[in-house]
């Protein structure tokens, strides 16, 4: 990955990936035969494992999410995936260093999301796993919260 220009940190996306003229297709998974019905190619020499291509007059591109590498540039796409592919990002995300500027916030929006689906009636069996895997980081954002709010007790007493 070259060095990205606008100040975020490299793990943030894909850098330059999403400043491209072209939509983006986010797939949780995508088999064999849906990738070659379509025509998509892989760039090895370009893109990273994952990232799919058609020729330059389609514009498009997709990217399964499942299939990217373990790397800190593909965490905040993996978070959005399914199953295991989620399941690992989000203790990875959990996992970060507390300096990681990001790292709160996305804790927090993790936390949001699942309450969100929490408060939701009838839930299907996905949107309860999705809870499950989203858990750790809802539990490791309202113990830092926690913390937070008794040094505020400790310095203010």
């Amino acid at each position: 990955m070259s060095p990205n220009p606008f100040f975020l940190p490299s793990f943030f996306l894909l850098p330059f990936f999403f400043l491209l003229p072209s939509s983006k297709i986010l797939a949780t998974s995508a088999s064999e035969k849906l990738i070659n019905s379509f025509g998509f190619q892989l760039d090895q020499k370009n893109w990273i494992s994952g990232v799919y291509i058609l020729p330059v007059g389609w514009k498009k591109n997709l990217i399964a999410i499942n299939q990217l590498p373990v790397i800190p540039e593909t965490l905040w796409l993996r978070i959005l995936g399914k199953g295991k592919t989620q399941e690992l990002a989000i203790l990875e995300l959990v996992d970060l260093s507390p300096e990681n500027p990001f790292k709160n916030l996305a804790l927090e929006q993790v936390s949001i999301w699942r309450t969100n689906l929490e408060i939701k009636q009838d839930l299907t069996n996905e949107e309860r796993e999705l809870i499950m895997n989203l858990s750790p980081a809802y539990l490791k954002w309202r113990e830092d919260v926690r913390q937070e709010g008794r040094q505020e007790g400790r310095q203010e007493g």
